[in-house]
């Protein structure tokens, strides 16, 4: 697979495949290009379909950086711009799409035909006024999983992030994907999302956007998901009944089909319009 350098001399593993209109797939933290194959071998019939690994997971490099949502967003600006790409969907997934959400604000939407956020939320951590969110126990907790027994932490992270039990294969797959992202990422990149605050934002989004949430995500419930479809305009929400955090695996089939559909049409849903 190709390396693309980014403007701090970061170099992005990335897949580029098919032709047509360009699709950009972004993962969430822990994860990897990989975890977008169900999409990216269906979309890439009709599409060009381009993934590429964020810093630090993957096979990007790993640099001595702040892992903040700004370095991840300029990432993905500099992978447009050095591509030459335009008219981008952008489909972000967890802290993919948090990404997504602060390269509107630093951005805005220039170039950009479609959104779509997969298991996504303006605010990570609960707050007093934002309760649809994960308990920030619950990040402590997480936190010092990982700095005691990090392989353990990572397969018990990944085994909650779905619905149903997974298989042991799929489990394993992610294992290794999750343990190619150093403990010091994971962590810098968890305290990014947990200070994330995006409400402002939303009402900015003037592109065709698509909620795609799991209805028994633990992660980033559904409350979270119906507050981002009131307040982006004309947004469509679209429920995976069996699915957690990972709909993209859990419900492959209906994901790539509500997604060709999606950037086929890219349209705003009228009836959400104000």
């Amino acid at each position: 697979m190709p390396f693309l350098e980014v403007s701090d001399g970061t170099k992005l593993n990335y897949v580029d495949w098919g032709s047509g209109k360009p699709i950009v797939f972004l993962h969430g933290r822990g994860g990897s290009l990989e975890l977008f194959g169900y999409q990216t071998a269906q979309l890439s019939k009709e599409f060009r379909v381009l993934a590429f690994d964020a810093r630090g997971h993957g096979s990007s490099d790993k640099p001595n950086s702040s892992y903040s949502h700004d370095e991840f967003a300029r990432d993905v600006r500099d992978f447009i711009t050095t591509l030459g790409l335009d008219k981008v969907d952008l489909v972000g997934a967890s802290t993919g799409s948090f990404v997504i959400q602060n390269y509107v604000k630093k951005y805005g939407s220039d170039g950009i035909s479609t959104i779509a956020l997969i298991s996504s939320t303006p605010v990570f951590a609960a707050r007093d006024d934002f309760p649809y969110a994960f308990s920030p126990k619950g990040f402590d907790e997480i936190k010092a999983k990982l700095n005691t027994d990090y392989p353990r932490s990572v397969m018990e992270f990944n085994r909650f992030l779905f619905h149903g039990e997974p298989s042991a294969a799929t489990l394993n797959w992610m294992f290794g994907i999750s343990l190619k992202t150093p403990l010091l990422v994971l962590l810098k990149t968890l305290d990014a999302n947990i200070a994330m605050d995006y409400r402002d934002v939303l009402a900015s989004f003037n592109k065709p956007t698509l909620l795609i949430q799991g209805v028994h995500d633990k992660l980033c419930p559904f409350g979270a998901a119906k507050f981002m479809s009131e307040h982006i305009r004309g947004s469509r929400l679209e429920l995976f009944e069996n699915s957690g955090h990972c709909p993209y695996i859990e419900e492959q089939q209906k994901m790539n089909e509500i997604l060709e559909d999606f950037v086929r049409n890219r349209q705003f849903q009228s009836s959400n319009l104000f």
